[in-house]
């Protein structure tokens, strides 16, 4: 393996580092998803790098063929991949902000699961038996109030508004869905920054394999 081409590819995993750091410190979508884009371009850049490299002996390039076609067989690398050439060279995105919900009369152990809804689009509602009475993308309405009828409080829920993974589509409509496999384990999360930690953690052993190559 070249040297240049390793010096070269720890430089664009620092790159990819730095921009992990700053998803995580992202106060918007728009900082967020310039973020992505670093992140993307830099951990892509790391293949290219190391392909070129790959060219000064025959060892090296059976190992990056070899690695390749690991990367082609992984949900979560592939992904990537094409989520930035998709990024790079489409007007698509890998990400998109999944509005703030919020949830009342959550049925929960403990919990009101018989209520009677009232205000917003409800006017003496019978809600009973099910998972949740409501659920908004947004604020709850006002007025909404929830009154149980089995003595039990009524739980409510905020989930804030996040960034999450979308499908990618590539040349000759294929079709990408976020990963759920990552080197034959589940992904337990798949949020872009769980996703690009697991990347991350990839690239550094790819790096390392390729630098034992010299």
């Amino acid at each position: 393996m070249d040297d240049k081409a390793l010096d070269k590819a720890r430089s664009r995993l620092r790159v990819a580092k730095k921009a992990l750091l700053e998803l995580e410190a992202s106060e918007t979508f728009q900082e967020f998803a310039d973020n992505w884009y670093v992140f993307l371009g830099s951990a892509k850049n790391i293949y290219t790098v190391l392909e070129q490299g790959a060219k000064c002996s025959a060892q090296s390039k059976q190992w990056f063929g070899a690695k390749k076609r690991v990367r082609k067989q992984d949900q979560l690398l592939q992904y990537l991949y094409e989520a930035r050439n998709d990024d790079e060279h489409g007007l698509g995105s890998s990400i998109a902000l999944q509005p703030e919900r919020r949830a009342i009369g959550i049925a929960e152990p403990g919990y009101s699961n018989t209520m009677i809804l009232n205000g917003g689009p409800f006017k003496d509602v019978l809600v009973s038996g099910g998972s949740t009475a409501f659920v908004s993308e947004g604020p709850l309405p006002v007025d909404i109030r929830a009154t149980p009828l089995d003595g039990k409080p009524v739980l409510e829920r905020r989930t804030p508004a996040t960034a999450i993974l979308i499908e990618v589509k590539a040349r000759g409509n294929r079709i990408y869905n976020p990963p759920t496999t990552h080197l034959g384990d589940d992904l337990t999360d798949v949020s872009p920054i769980s996703v690009a930690k697991l990347a991350i953690d990839y690239l550094e052993g790819l790096i390392a394999e390729a630098s034992s190559l010299t």
